[in-house]
């Protein structure tokens, strides 16, 4: 039967009417409506697009496969230029990003090599120049967090592109900067990761150490793997001499030698300068606008450093330093350097608070407090080992005792405040009388014992006696007046009159009873058996 739809049916002539035969002409439409189109037909058409859509979608899924597993960046956008060139048919494709924000990367098909880069760097520099044009589709790579760059299609001058051709593309670019987020997620994720490790082994390392060169330059060498940068330094805060020394360095190869004599006078460079008055954080790229500076990595070979103060109890102690060398990419958001330069920052000022505090605890335990001089356990320490030295080469050892001759006097007319201030006078005076290898100690009340190391012979050391005398001797203003003191004074040497310290002490505080009883000078080695009445 014919489709009634399909045709118009005309009865021409019939032979009811008398003609000699029916006769009938039909009339088909040129072309049907889509409303009158076969069910079948419309079914394969709409199979066949839905074929093509999920060969994109199945495309795109192994785009996606590939792009997460690839091991490095440069694989990424390779996978994003093949994978756009075959569903988005043209001459020649481009791929021009910047991963990283610095070292740019094209990928290019039906270009030469110089054509990529040219295309690529202008695209990067100013990106689609001159009108829209059918025969060419450049769309950007673009996330939610940053532009990446440009993926374009080219074709022959005159041609276009098929309708829908630039949401493929559109696609393919957005698949690219989220590949690439996603990259820069991990590698952001392993950063971390890897600068926790080296901040938990600085931790570590320095807990142990209790010199502050030490724990410095710890620091220094823990910079590069912290913040990616070249090499690190320390420079140290005088605030006596107003300027910046350099205390440790990290990966400065032959100029290690040259950075460590640094010494930078606060007023040399006005950029340490405000930073020693604001303790605020500093990046800085070449040319500084500071011609010390300038001239500094004109010899260091720099590019670019990051300052950051190190701050105790509010005031500045060094200037950690991050540097790079001229030709290695340094970063251009500077957030997370900072972060890993003041956790940095924050451990050595903890581990120096540390060491100082110790080295507070052990100079009280140590040494007098009223005169700072040592005390008695260092000065036997001390005097232990210059006796052990002195078995090996055969040298002479020395040991003073010292007592005052008209302390009492002073406290009882003047008051014990009178007292400790010529304690401290005189206690200042014998330490600088004697030489930098010697020791002065404060024994208890106004006695005092000197170590005298490698002092030559017996006339030598009551010299020396009679020089330390001498200085007591001279007038001390104590409460806006002159006092005057004297010192008895008994020597024993090493190894005539023993060969361990608590022997020599008696041996010298007996002499020093004798000196004190007769009225004399300095008195050597009292003779054997003599005793205090």
């Amino acid at each position: 039967m014919l489709d009634a739809w399909a045709r118009r049916l005309h009865h021409t002539a019939c032979q009811v009417d008398g003609a000699a035969e029916c006769r009938y002409e039909v009339v088909w439409q040129a072309r049907r409506p889509w409303w009158a189109r076969p069910l079948r037909r419309r079914g394969t058409i709409a199979e066949r697009n839905a074929a093509v859509l999920r060969g994109h979608v199945v495309d795109l899924e192994r785009s996606v496969a590939d792009l997460v597993s690839a091991r490095d960046v440069e694989e990424v956008l390779r996978g994003v230029a093949e994978r756009a060139s075959t569903v988005v048919r043209a001459q020649r494709h481009l791929l021009a990003v910047r991963p990283d924000g610095g070292a740019a990367t094209m990928l290019g098909q039906g270009f030469d090599d110089e054509e990529v880069r040219a295309v690529g760097e202008r695209l990067l520099e100013v990106g689609p120049e001159g009108p829209v044009s059918p025969d060419r589709l450049v769309v950007e790579v673009l996330s939610a967090r940053r532009h990446y760059g440009w993926l374009a299609a080219y074709l022959p001058e005159g041609e276009s592109f098929p309708r829908g051709e630039d949401e493929h593309l559109r696609a393919y670019a957005g698949l690219a900067a989220a590949a690439l987020d996603s990259r820069a997620t991990l590698a952001e994720a392993r950063r971390h990761a890897a600068t926790s490790d080296a901040l938990l082994t600085l931790g570590h390392d320095i807990a142990r150490e209790d010199d502050e060169v030490a724990v410095a330059q710890l620091v220094v060498e823990a910079v590069p793997d912290v913040v990616g940068a070249s090499r690190g330094s320390l420079l140290r805060w005088d605030a006596e001499r107003q300027q910046l020394r350099m205390v440790a360095v990290s990966r400065f190869g032959e100029l290690r030698d040259e950075a460590l004599a640094l010494t930078v006078p606060r007023g040399a460079t006005p950029i340490l300068e405000a930073l020693v008055d604001d303790l605020e954080t500093r990046w800085l790229v070449r040319p500084y606008g500071d011609p010390f500076l300038d001239a500094l990595h004109d010899r260091l070979d720099g590019t670019a450093m990051a300052l950051q103060p190190i701050v105790m109890r509010g005031e500045l102690f060094g200037v950690l330093v991050a540097s790079w060398r001229t030709g290695e990419p340094h970063p251009v958001r500077c957030a997370e350097l900072f972060r890993g330069l003041d956790s940095l920052a924050e451990q050595a000022a903890v581990a120096l608070a540390n060491i100082r505090l110790l080295a507070t605890i052990r100079h009280q335990a140590t040494h007098d407090t009223l005169t700072g001089l040592a005390g008695r356990s260092l000065f036997l320490d001390r005097a232990t080992q210059a006796l052990a030295a002195a078995e090996r080469t055969g040298a002479v050892t020395g040991l003073c005792f010292l007592d005052l001759d008209g302390f009492k006097d002073v406290n009882d007319r003047f008051g014990h405040a009178a007292g400790d201030a010529l304690l401290e006078q005189l206690a200042g005076r014998l330490g600088r009388a004697v030489r930098a290898g010697d020791t002065v100690a404060r024994m208890s009340g106004d006695e005092f014992a000197v170590l005298l190391v490698d002092v030559g012979g017996p006339e030598v050391a009551l010299r020396t006696a009679e020089e330390l005398a001498a200085v007591v001797r001279r007038p001390v203003e104590v409460l806006g007046g002159p006092v005057r003191v004297g010192a008895s004074i008994g020597l024993a040497l090493a190894p005539e009159h023993g060969r361990d310290p608590e022997a020599l002490l008696y041996v010298a505080d007996e002499a020093m009873y004798l000196a004190k009883v007769a009225g004399t000078g300095p008195q050597l080695g009292a003779p054997a058996g003599c005793a205090r009445r």
